[in-house]
């Protein structure tokens, strides 16, 4: 099953004010959080992915470099950010953080709802490129030593996958890789890099494949379980 869900950052001291954007945000089917302070903000940018963040610069009055840290997240670092500014100096620090809307103050959900939407397109975008199918398939593993053994996938992405393995892994090491996405169905061979390993039966691997159409079958494949999942639950809202 896809596991699609887009995720949003609040970043506001004003309770009705959250209280609005969490609403919007989930008649988008967007599961959105709230922080009341720039400081709890910067701690949820390492903590988890969100491909949108709303905030809130005619109360967040800090100079703090707010996009910096956001930037310096490397799942976080292109997502979309919304911020509400109606004075000129938070115009200004809203083009400081970067941010890619604006909506100004007596806020009006069918505007902002409006915004949102026009936003869902490059949330979806950067969703994709980290998207991992929760999916369990059997992969054929044979280890530079030649030793073969069996385990199966965590998640795939268009460039690796989790496994669960028999045995630790050293990160770094090259594998050879075997296996299919659907049953019955042709094999796909790659090379696999293990860029980490927990020490209690999982690791991830980074895919090189051995022919070009295995690579295009994997993207399609993945295209269309993300696309099933991430459909957005209401159409574009009225003018």
């Amino acid at each position: 099953m896809a596991n699609a869900e887009l995720k949003a950052l609040i970043v506001s001291p004003d309770a009705k004010t959250a209280a609005l954007l969490v609403h919007l945000f989930g008649d988008l089917g967007v599961a959105a959080q709230v922080c009341a302070d720039h400081a709890s903000a910067c701690e949820r940018f390492l903590q988890a992915k969100f491909e949108a963040v709303a905030v809130d610069l005619d109360c967040i009055l800090e100079r703090i470099p707010f996009v910096q840290h956001l930037r310096q997240s490397r799942a976080n670092r292109s997502a979309v950010v919304l911020a509400i500014a109606t004075n000129y100096p938070a115009k200004k620090r809203a083009t400081e953080h970067g941010a890619r809307f604006v909506v100004e103050r007596p806020l009006v959900a069918s505007r902002i709802a409006r915004v949102l939407w026009a936003s869902y397109g490059l949330m979806l975008q950067d969703r994709r490129r980290y998207f991992r199918l929760a999916v369990e398939l059997p992969v054929s593993v044979r280890t530079s030593a030649g030793a073969e053994f069996q385990c199966k996938t965590i998640n795939v992405s268009a460039e690796g996958m989790a496994v669960r393995t028999p045995c630790p892994m050293q990160v770094g090491e090259t594998v050879g890789v075997v296996f299919s996405i659907s049953s019955p169905g042709p094999l796909m061979i790659a090379k696999g890099t293990v860029i980490w390993d927990d020490k209690h039966g999982r690791c991830g691997l980074r895919l090189s494949f051995a022919y070009s159409a295995d690579k295009d079958q994997i993207s399609e494949w993945l295209d269309s379980e993300f696309d099933t999942g991430a459909r957005p639950p209401f159409s574009e809202p009225e003018c």
